[in-house]
């Protein structure tokens, strides 16, 4: 079949440019329908060079380029297929059926490209992925959903690592879909609940406090880091009283009181009273 290839595009190559331009018409037909339609686009470029108003030139040129665009597609080589889809568009205006969305192959590769991060759990690669769909259909919903998805999973990879601050960022973008949003204060709590756990562990008490305060303005009402502010802040007032820190110590009974550490309170401004 490639000697008959080339010896088409042989026969192809005299007479007067309307008669090169149906012989090469014919061979590209052909190869469109037989199979070969990669094959196509270099005979489909040649006849509408040599015949520029040809409307069959102009669709047998813009199917030779959908058979490129889904080879790379599959290749989720995405920026080849948008720059194809670009040149389709020169031509959609010569086809019979109007269907034909260029936005949507370029969707669907960088889709199917972010899938592929995402089962992987490559997460930044992903979400940019998800972000070229969104670019290429902005009013798509499913496509939003998608990337908020991804923001989310990153967003918990980085919190699993105690990485609360790369993680708020992402978390807070994909909350802005219903679907994720409920997820996202429980996700941004367990980072800081995280976090400071490991600074009490250290009897960094100063820390885990900012930590859980922070939890809590992410989370607010969160049950657990509430009791856990608590514990710490008392901890941390009682640390700074036996450090002779009254001053700092007794700034913390407003809020120790709200948390229900009254007596904690007392007992601390009585430490403080004797030691002055």
């Amino acid at each position: 079949q490639g000697s008959l290839a080339a010896q088409g595009k042989a026969d192809c190559a005299t007479g007067s440019p309307s008669e090169q331009t149906s012989c090469l018409l014919t061979l590209v037909h052909a190869w469109l329908t037989g199979g070969k339609g990669l094959e196509a686009l270099t005979p489909a470029r040649r006849a509408l060079q040599l015949s520029p108003g040809n409307e069959r030139a102009k669709e047998l040129l813009f199917f030779a380029l959908q058979e490129q665009a889904e080879q790379q597609r599959q290749r989720q080589r995405c920026d080849d297929v948008a720059d194809i889809v670009r040149e389709q568009g020169l031509y959609a205006g010569s086809i019979s059926s109007k269907s034909w969305s260029g936005a949507s192959l370029v969707q669907a590769c960088w889709s199917t490209l972010g899938q592929t991060h995402a089962t992987a759990e490559r997460w930044p690669e992903a979400v940019v992925a998800y972000e070229r769909a969104l670019l290429a259909k902005p009013d798509e919903p499913a496509a939003r959903q998608n990337l908020a998805a991804m923001e989310f999973n990153w967003a918990l990879a980085l919190a699993k690592q105690r990485r609360c601050e790369d993680a708020r960022p992402l978390a807070l973008r994909a909350a802005r879909v219903d679907a994720v949003a409920t997820s996202v204060p429980e996700l941004l709590a367990s980072c800081a609940g995280d976090r400071a756990v490991e600074a009490g562990n250290a009897n960094d008490w100063a820390r885990a406090v900012t930590e859980l305060r922070r939890g809590l303005t992410d989370a607010p009402g969160n049950q657990a880091l509430t009791h856990n502010l608590g514990a710490a802040l008392g901890n941390w007032a009682r640390q700074l009283a036996q450090q002779g820190r009254c001053e700092e110590a007794l700034a913390q009974g407003d809020e120790l009181k709200a948390l229900g550490k009254g007596p904690l309170v007392e007992q601390i401004t009585q430490r403080c009273g004797r030691g002055r």
